[in-house]
């Protein structure tokens, strides 16, 4: 009699009852009192994590100009990329009242745009909030931001109203901070 899997073995066969937990089993499905759900390493991890529910940012009193803080040597910044200064080179965040940044953990690579799509919202921030971080931990250490080689990523609109993402990581016994290209569909 011609068997429709004539290409499996009689290991393949026993292999396949094994990992479905056996023939009772096998007879089980058979018999549609048991379902099995396949399960493959395709099935994504959530996007991210909230991290922290909220991390307070105090009030700026005075307009922040970016150039006079963003710098080398100051506060830990070791490096500005190029492009993170043609965008907020020319930039003063103007005074505004205390925020509250919520944190998330990002679990795997993803675009922006699709970051900000399921953040409900966007969790944009400016530059003197990122300054505040920096500040804290001048010397890397313990505190808000990851010191490990990792990046945090703020969302920050430049001196064109663009929203960018803002990669600030500990590099080389400093802060690096860059920027990247907008964040399109937003």
């Amino acid at each position: 009699m011609a068997c429709k899997y004539s290409d499996w073995t009689r290991g393949e066969d026993e292999a396949l009852l094994n990992i479905v937990g056996g023939s009772e089993v096998a007879r089980k499905v058979l018999r549609q009192e048991v379902v099995l759900k396949v399960v493959t390493d395709q099935q994504e991890t959530p996007l991210f994590s909230l991290a922290d529910s909220s991390i307070p940012i105090p009030a700026l009193l005075d307009a922040f100009v970016v150039k006079d803080h963003f710098k080398k040597g100051n506060s830990g910044i070791v490096y500005l990329g190029e492009n993170f200064q043609k965008c907020f080179g020319g930039q003063t965040v103007a005074s505004r009242n205390g925020l509250q940044l919520r944190s998330h953990r990002l679990n795997r690579g993803s675009h922006d745009w699709k970051i900000l799509a399921e953040i409900d919202g966007c969790e944009e921030t400016d530059l003197a909030a990122v300054f505040h971080f920096i500040s804290l931990q001048p010397k890397g250490g313990q505190g808000v931001l990851l010191s490990n080689g990792y990046a945090n990523i703020f969302y920050v609109r430049d001196v064109n109203s663009e929203l960018r993402a803002v990669s600030v990581f500990w590099c080389g016994g400093g802060w690096a901070c860059l920027c990247f290209s907008g964040c399109r569909s937003v």
